[in-house]
């Protein structure tokens, strides 16, 4: 349910009572060391080249690039999905070799006390396993510091929901304000950017993000976006620097709308640099929000979230693999045969499914989102190198368990009598891995559209897809061709019904 009732509405610095929920602080309120926090995570991941462009698929059809570039930055092993692509997080704090976020002390000395990303001081152990995967000092510094706002980003919008929502809401109720990721977004202005789109619908001018309301959270949960304007280098940028008269600027701004209604007038609702504003409690349920363009002004935005619970996470689907793994079907290569008894075929059954949907989940939801954004963005987002190596691990595991599978179900309607109507090779076997071959072929068909989109012919080199390297050179490898292995399925399957019960 995404609906809840209030006794009145929380008082807000909102004009219209119809966008209760939309919060904002301004620069003043907020501590200098908020502000210093989030001024070198700006900075230092914009000198680590860690802003991207993202090709999108809005609505699962043509692709498009997005007009602002961005970083996900999050708790170690933490991704985000938006129109049909997964990202994936550089880690804001130290982690373990498994891939987990170590239990050092937030309090200890941040690596680079220098702000700028300079060498670790005595004792400074902060940033040391991000240095040994290979972060450099600017993008160590940016990542620390993006955590540490994080934190006390968290503190704060706790007192925001107890002074807005808790009042207003049954037993003082409200959703989380734990964030574990944010989207770090770098926006260029009208001037520099001359590609934007109007916002023809409500005559608000160029958008840099368009309509939309944000996804993949938890329920009731708050959005706590902190955003900082800074003017452009002219020797970067004579076209759009210091060009515009004061009378000519356009702002940066927030627009906002009630979600599936047209008689609320939509909101422009300009915010000055370095202020802090909330989509609290249901506003994200049932408003949009979009980013009109400024003019002349560089635009950094955080957007930190509340993504829903174990699904989507390195830490998720590395569990979800060792555990399928490590059953006795998949332990012992005799255990499948020897399915002797109605419990044991029961369970065999269950594991294939298991072991089918993992195979599917690996590679459509995990190994091709990574290769599908290019070398550009693999050589970056340094924390995944090793996740990916153990993914494309449990898939070649996974894919030996279907091999077996398939030797099995292959030889069983040949030797008469060999499981005496009492083995593996029950048409229920037959029909989960006709509807997985199935399955991934359509995925399969669906991507390799995908690969043919116009728009990886006009990016450069690096951030075009990856060859799918995970598929081994030579051997057995029933995610080659899937179509042969549905119809050597569907046969094996009719000579399995034959013996046992006769010519079909």
């Amino acid at each position: 349910a995404t609906t809840r009732k209030r006794t009145h509405a929380p008082t807000n610095a909102t004009p219209s009572p119809s966008h209760t929920g939309f919060h904002w602080e301004t620069p003043e309120n907020l501590p200098s060391s908020l502000h210093s926090l989030f001024t070198t995570a700006f900075r230092d991941l914009d000198d680590a080249g860690l802003f991207l462009y993202d090709a999108v698929q809005p609505g699962g059809k043509k692709l498009s690039r997005t007009f602002v570039t961005r970083t996900l930055v999050g708790v170690p092993g933490s991704t985000y999905r938006y129109l049909g692509l997964l990202l994936f997080s550089h880690p804001w704090c130290d982690v373990d070799d498994d891939g987990d976020a170590c239990a050092a002390s937030p309090k200890k000395r941040k690596f680079g006390t220098d702000g700028g990303g300079g060498t670790q001081g005595d004792g400074d152990d902060r940033g040391r396993t991000l240095v040994k995967m290979g972060y450099d000092a600017s993008a160590v510094t940016g990542l620390l510091a993006m955590g540490d706002a994080n934190r006390s980003l968290i503190a704060r919008s706790k007192d925001v929901l107890e002074e807005k929502v808790a009042t207003d809401v049954p037993d003082g109720l409200v959703g989380s304000a734990e964030y574990s990721i944010t989207l770090v977004n770098r926006m260029e202005p009208s001037t520099l950017k001359k590609d934007l789109r109007a916002e023809n619908i409500h005559g608000m001018g160029k958008t840099s993000v368009s309509w939309h309301s944000d996804s993949g959270l938890q329920d009731f949960s708050t959005i706590g976006v902190y955003h900082s304007l800074k003017e452009l280098r002219e020797e970067s940028h004579p076209a759009a620097a210091g060009k515009l008269p004061s009378s000519k600027r356009t702002p940066w701004r927030v627009a906002l709308r009630v979600s599936g209604e047209s008689e609320t007038p939509a909101l422009s609702v300009p915010l000055p640099s370095g202020c802090l504003y909330y989509l609290l409690d249901d506003f994200n349920h049932k408003h949009e929000h979009a980013v009109l363009a400024g003019s002349d002004l560089l635009r950094y935005s955080s957007t930190h979230r509340v993504a829903k619970e174990n699904k989507g996470s390195w830490q998720y689907i590395r569990d979800k693999c060792e555990k399928v793994l490590s059953s006795p079907l998949a332990l012992n290569k005799n255990s499948f045969i020897e399915c002797d008894t109605p419990l044991k075929r029961r369970e065999a059954l269950k594991q294939v499914k298991l072991q089918q949907e993992l195979l599917t989940e690996v590679e459509y939801e995990w190994l091709r989102q990574w290769y599908i954004q290019g070398q550009l963005h693999a050589d970056l987002h340094l924390y995944w190198h090793k996740p990916i190596q153990k993914l494309t691990s449990f898939f070649h595991q996974l894919e030996q368990l279907s091999i077996l599978v398939l030797n099995t179900l292959k030889h069983a309607g040949t030797i008469k009598n060999t499981f005496d109507n009492n083995g593996p090779a029950s048409e229920d076997i037959f029909d989960a891995m006709i509807d997985a071959f199935e399955e991934r072929l359509r995925l399969s068909k669906k991507w390799n559209e995908r690969l043919k989109d116009r728009i990886y012919t006009i990016l450069p080199e690096r951030e075009r897809p990856i060859d799918c390297v995970f598929f081994k050179n030579g051997g057995e490898n029933v995610s080659r061709d899937l179509s042969k292995g549905i119809d050597n399925l569907r046969k094996w399957r009719r000579e399995v019904v034959e013996m046992k019960h006769g010519p079909i």
